[in-house]
């Protein structure tokens, strides 16, 4: 009888982590809760696996005609880390293998790899040059399409930061970005931004800033042609007033100019919030939450503001159990409507949520339960569809 290939990827993913296993039991330091050392002179070593295995009561994300299946997720990958006094180089690659067990059609094979460098000179200058390179994908679930979306990507950024005085310092921040989409041809485009920050500290761990953004986008296919410009400028707080307490909030407004004066400019208040707080040493809570415009995902389209924020409380369980929950609300609104498909503009409600309990064996290996939920709520009905998901993963980090 010929065995299906999800159970040939479910033995392939359970033998690497088996070896990892092997390998850090015998060879590393035999302290029980001591983070393996993998190391050659300063070169760091941090090999890392991911597995998980999950049920979805509607893999192909439609308001209608549900399908189950289980998913097999397999995250091989490996960091290095090189601290050369003051200075540091990074390289980090990993795969994220994903098997479905009926519908082999949906399977897909992600590759990211990154390169970093930071330099930090007379303790007043810093330069961070990266390179990221990311060959994904947009799932069915979180396209505006409705079908897996494949793309490429490559970003290579520089950030320099000079500290002005002991309360002032300037940071400026530059990125270049390719994207190259398998099916959505009219998304492909190179992105240009430019960034500039002055903060200024008021407490002794908490400072103001100003941020002015400039954004420059062209794009390959030119029918119509969403080549734009975009700028802005926001005020915002940073503070670290304890390890327990750290956050970043901001807000101004945005304006995008297209070259081709048939399209319609837009412009937005933006805000972005980061939080994280620690109750104690066992409970703490993250924010996060952002008003943004992106690039347009629908053919058809010219952009896509996006309104949203994600919570989550952690709760520490005796020693090494932990229980988590979590729910994020979004709503996508895109810029005109698509005569073809409905004469209506397209709004979409993303709701999310979910909870987990982690049980940490070892400081770097967990094994993780837990259930999602995620509904979309749009006023075009053809795109509406809700999921529940249940998941079982274990996770290796050294």
């Amino acid at each position: 009888m010929k065995r299906h290939p999800h159970l040939d990827f479910c033995k392939f993913a359970l033998s690497i982590f088996s070896l990892l296993i092997m390998v850090s039991l015998f060879c590393f330091t035999p302290t029980a809760d001591a983070e393996p050392n993998l190391h050659a002179g300063n070169l760091r070593f941090h090999p890392y696996i991911l597995l998980r295995e999950m049920q979805s009561d509607n893999v192909y994300s439609t308001a209608t005609d549900r399908n189950h299946d289980y998913i097999t997720t397999a995250v091989p990958g490996l960091k290095l880390e090189l601290p050369v006094r003051k200075h540091s180089l990074e390289a980090n690659y990993n795969a994220v293998l994903e098997r479905y067990g009926k519908y082999t059609g949906e399977n897909t094979s992600d590759h990211n790899a990154g390169v970093s460098g930071e330099m930090n000179l007379a303790s007043v200058f810093k330069i961070k040059l990266s390179d990221d390179y990311r060959k994904s994908h947009e799932a069915r679930g979180a396209s505006s399409t409705g079908f897996i979306e494949k793309f490429w990507t490559n970003s290579a950024g520089a950030t320099l930061q000079y500290s002005l005085t002991d309360l002032s310092k300037v940071r400026f921040d530059t990125a270049y970005d390719k994207w190259n989409f398998t099916t959505s041809r009219f998304r492909n485009r190179h992105d240009w931004d430019y960034n500039v920050y002055v903060y200024h500290r008021i407490l002794s761990k908490t400072s103001v800033f100003g941020e002015y953004d400039h954004k420059r986008t062209a794009y390959e296919l030119r029918s119509p042609d969403l080549a734009s410009r975009t700028d802005g400028g926001q005020i915002g707080l940073t503070w670290e007033i304890s390890e327990r307490s750290k956050g970043t909030v901001k807000t101004g407004y945005l304006k995008k100019n297209f070259n081709d004066k048939s399209l319609k400019d837009h412009g937005s208040w933006t805000y972005s919030v980061d939080l994280s707080h620690e109750f104690s040493s066992k409970t703490s809570v993250k924010l996060n939450g952002q008003r943004t415009i992106n690039e347009a995902s629908l053919n058809g389209t010219s952009y896509l503001q996006t309104t949203g924020g994600r919570v989550e409380f952690f709760q520490r369980i005796y020693d090494r159990f932990a229980a988590s929950v979590n729910g994020a609300y979004e709503v996508d609104k895109f810029s005109n409507a698509v005569i073809s498909i409905s004469p209506l503009v397209r709004r979409d409600v993303n709701v999310a949520g979910g909870a987990a309990v982690k049980y940490m064996m070892r400081d770097w290996l967990d094994f993780s339960v837990g259930y999602t939920h995620r509904t979309r709520n749009s006023n075009i009905n053809v795109n509406d569809y809700d999921a529940n998901e249940y998941m079982l993963q274990i996770n290796a980090a050294m």
